[in-house]
């Protein structure tokens, strides 16, 4: 479990840098608005990308390579990639975030940056308990069929 999570939290950290890479250096700076809709399709190309290489080095654990994968999309979109684009910018996350409001994974609305932190706080709460119940509870590996065990 503590790859899947490592891999979460990069997965995550790198999202966000190239959000801030690409976002604010390129598109504010520029006033690029019109193209918005082509940045965010590339935004999840890399989220996808990022799913399934972990899911290939997760195999043949075929759970926690499920647990990725839906981890890191919930996580990504249940505002913690907000809240580290504001964080590895070491700027404060603004009062009111009003083109976050309509998202359905952020808990609450209107959001602001205080109930951006708590939808993601409540996010990570649910996934550490999924995790502890998996860890707890495993999964069985399926018993092998031998040519012993096909009746003639």
């Amino acid at each position: 479990m503590k790859r899947v999570w490592l891999l979460v939290l990069v997965g995550l950290v790198l999202w966000s840098l190239q959000d801030i890479l690409i976002w604010q250096v390129i598109f504010e700076t520029d006033e690029l608005w019109q193209y918005d809709g082509i940045y965010h399709r590339g935004w999840y190309v890399m989220l996808y990308g990022q799913i399934v290489l972990a899911f290939l080095w997760t195999w043949p654990k075929w759970g926690r390579a499920v647990l990725h994968g839906v981890m890191l999309y919930t996580l990504a979109h249940a505002g913690t990639a907000d809240v580290l684009y504001y964080w590895l910018r070491l700027v404060p996350i603004p009062d009111v975030l009003p083109w976050l409001n309509e998202h359905p994974l952020i808990l609450f609305s209107p959001v602001t940056g205080g109930n951006l932190i708590a939808s993601v706080a409540i996010w990570l709460v649910a996934w550490v308990l999924v995790t502890i119940t998996m860890h707890r509870f495993p999964i069985p590996p399926r018993a092998s069929i031998t040519p012993a065990h096909i009746p003639t």
